[in-house]
């Protein structure tokens, strides 16, 4: 179950609160979304625990060798830069394959994370030169994060005609074929 941003908006005065506020410093970003936040989190989660684990197997292979820092040290730097690396490529192939079945909920959701980006543009012309601008990819992950909570509900209720038609021509048929 997936939970939106006002679970942590609710209880704040004045806007989102908590990480949000956090990253917004941090960062000092003008436009601080869903998206990012998630993306983040998700992004510092999968680094770390994969940097806990080249750093352990390091460990492990060369602490013999090279003593018990060195070998940790290299393996959990590995293991971070590769868990970023690997959390961008998929990040990026899903955010390519949801904005060629939701066109108009990815433009959206690109207007929410960075608004003024488009410039009467659509998806597809903003996209044009994606494999060469690291920052449109990064805008478009950070959409796709935004939009997440409603692309899984467009896949719902697509889910759910399907079933509806299964049952449909199952009980048409005599039964469950």
């Amino acid at each position: 179950m997936t939970r939106g941003r006002e679970v942590y908006e609710g209880e704040a005065p004045g806007g989102p609160g908590g990480a949000f506020n956090m990253l917004r410093y941090l960062g000092n970003s003008r436009h601080m979304s869903s998206g990012f936040v998630s993306c983040a989190v998700k992004a510092f989660t999968v680094s770390a625990c994969s940097a806990a684990v080249f750093g352990t197997c390091s460990y492990m292979l060369l602490g013999t060798a090279l003593g018990p820092v060195l070998p940790f040290m290299g393996g959990a730097a590995f293991g971070f830069v590769g868990g970023l690396v690997h959390r961008q490529r998929t990040d990026l192939s899903q955010a390519r394959l949801m904005a060629g079945a939701y066109p108009r909920v990815i433009e959206h959701h690109l207007g929410l994370v960075e608004p003024g980006e488009l410039q009467g543009r659509s998806l597809e012309e903003w996209s044009g030169d994606i494999c060469s601008s690291l920052r449109k990819q990064g805008l478009i992950v950070a959409a796709l994060y935004s939009a997440a909570d409603t692309i899984q509900r467009l896949q719902d209720e697509q889910e759910e005609r399907i079933v509806q038609a299964y049952y449909a021509g199952a009980e048409g048929a005599g039964g469950d074929s």
